[in-house]
C-alpha cells in the first residue's frame, strides 16, 4: 500500500483512507474486505491524479468540520478540489474498463464535497440550488457508469448487504405525498408553472415509491434531482411557493438517508431555507415534512451499501 503516493506522509494517507470509508459507507464491513477496499483506493490514487486530489479534498473538509477553528483547512479543501476538478476535465473523460472506478471516486466526491460545503453556506445564498444542478448533472455519468459497476468484482460488498434489505414504504408518507396532488396555486399562476408543478411532484411520487421512502445510496440521492424540469428549477430559484413546497417534502424524504458526516443537517438547514419564503397559509401543509424533519430517523438498518449501488 503508499507505493504511488510518495508526496503524501503514510500516516495522513491512512487517515484519509479511514474518512473515504466513511463516506463511501464501507464502515460497516469487515476488516478485511475494508482492507482491500482501503488498498482499491490507494491504486485508484496511485494512478489518477484527480482521484488522489478528490480523496485529499474530503479529508481536508472533513477535518474542517471537526475542527473549532477550520477556516485553513476548509481553503485548502476548496484548492484540492478545484485541482481534482481540472485534472479530471484534461483526462481521459471516456468510460472504459480502465477508468470507470476513478470516475465513480470522482463523482461521487464531487457530490459530498457539494453536500458538506453546503451544511456551511449562508441561508440565503442559494446552496441548495447549486446542489441540486449538481445532482442533476450526475445521473448521466451515474447512468453510463452503472454496468461497469454491476459487472465489477466489487459487488460483492453490496449484494449480501442489499438482499436482506426488506424496506417498505409506510402509508403515512405515501399519502402525505399524495396530497401534493390537490395543492391550491395562487391565482396568477400560469398554465406552464402549474404543469411544471405537477411534473416534479409526479416525478417526487416516482421517486419515493423506488426507493420506499428511505433514500440509500447515491443513485436514490440523484434520481428526483435528474428528472425534474428546467421549468421546475426556474420556479424554485424564483421562490414560487408550491415549488418551494414540493422542494420540502423532497428534504423530508432525504432526511432519512443514512448519517454521514457530509449530510448531517443538510436536509433541515434546506428545507428551513425554503419555507422562510414560503407564507403562513401554507403551514398546514407543511405539517408533514415539518414533523418528519425535527425527528431524528434511524437509518442503521439500511446502511452498509458498499461504494455506489446504482440498481435505483
Amino acid at each position: 500500500m503508499l507505493s504511488g503516493l510518495h508526496d503524501v506522509d503514510s500516516l495522513q494517507w491512512m487517515w484519509q483512507v479511514t474518512v473515504m470509508e466513511e463516506t463511501f459507507f464501507i464502515s460497516r464491513l469487515s476488516s478485511l474486505e475494508r482492507a482491500m477496499l482501503a488498498q482499491e483506493f490507494d491504486r485508484q490514487a496511485s494512478s489518477f491524479k484527480y482521484v488522489h486530489r478528490t480523496i485529499t479534498a474530503l479529508y481536508a473538509l472533513h477535518e474542517s468540520c471537526q475542527a473549532t477553528s477550520h477556516s485553513n483547512l476548509r481553503s485548502a479543501a476548496y484548492r484540492y478540489q478545484i485541482e481534482a476538478s481540472i485534472l479530471f476535465r484534461n483526462s481521459q473523460v471516456e468510460v472504459n474498463e480502465a477508468n470507470w472506478l476513478a470516475m465513480i471516486m470522482f463523482g461521487i466526491g464531487v457530490i459530498v464535497f457539494q453536500f458538506a460545503t453546503a451544511q456551511k453556506a449562508s441561508d440565503e445564498d442559494g446552496s441548495y440550488m447549486e446542489l441540486l444542478y449538481v445532482l442533476r448533472n450526475s445521473f448521466e455519468l451515474a447512468a453510463e457508469l452503472g454496468p461497469y459497476l454491476h459487472a465489477s468484482p466489487l459487488m460483492q460488498f453490496t449484494g449480501p448487504q442489499l438482499s436482506r434489505l426488506k424496506l417498505h414504504l409506510d402509508e403515512l408518507t405515501w399519502n402525505a405525498i399524495c396530497c401534493l396532488d390537490s395543492l391550491e396555486y395562487p391565482a396568477e399562476t400560469t398554465e406552464e408553472t402549474r404543469c411544471a408543478c405537477l411534473h416534479s411532484i409526479a416525478a417526487l411520487k416516482k421517486w419515493v415509491m423506488q426507493v420506499d421512502g428511505r433514500p440509500r445510496n447515491w443513485f436514490h440521492y440523484i434520481r428526483w434531482p435528474a428528472e425534474i424540469s428546467g421549468q421546475y428549477l426556474s420556479l424554485l430559484s424564483q421562490k414560487h411557493p408550491v415549488a418551494l413546497v414540493v422542494f420540502v417534502y423532497w428534504c423530508s424524504i432525504m432526511h432519512r438517508c443514512p448519517r454521514r458526516w457530509y449530510m448531517v443537517g443538510w436536509a433541515k438547514r434546506a428545507a428551513a431555507t425554503a419555507m422562510g419564503h414560503i407564507g403562513k397559509q401554507w403551514d398546514r401543509v407543511l405539517e408533514f415534512p415539518r414533523k418528519i424533519l425535527a425527528s431524528e430517523f434511524e437509518s442503521g438498518n439500511y446502511l452498509a451499501l458498499a461504494l455506489v449501488n446504482t440498481s435505483g
